[in-house]
């Protein structure tokens, strides 16, 4: 089962564990998450192909990574993983 958790992680000095806030296991929330890390990690390539080409195929590399796997707990993804390869 997959489940999302949501992590409050106090700004201290000391080191402290993260509180756990919520645990969610509603499938289009999981799914709008795994889309937002998605997204999030091609913006972030994005903004390095500014910088650093290098860079950017290591992003790309964790990009497809992060598609790979988040598509083995919610198939839906796959459809968008072929999709955004193809583009």
């Amino acid at each position: 089962m997959l489940t999302l958790e949501i992590l409050y992680y106090p700004k201290t000095s000391q080191k402290c564990k993260p509180f756990r806030v919520a645990r969610l296991s509603d499938g289009s929330l999981l799914e709008r998450a795994a889309i937002t890390a998605i997204d999030e990690a091609e913006l972030i390539a994005t903004k390095l192909s500014a910088v650093d080409g290098g860079l950017v195929s290591m992003q790309r590399a964790e990009i497809n990574r992060l598609r790979r796997v988040l598509s083995m707990f919610l198939p839906h993804l796959r459809s968008q993983e072929s999709h955004a390869v193809a583009s």
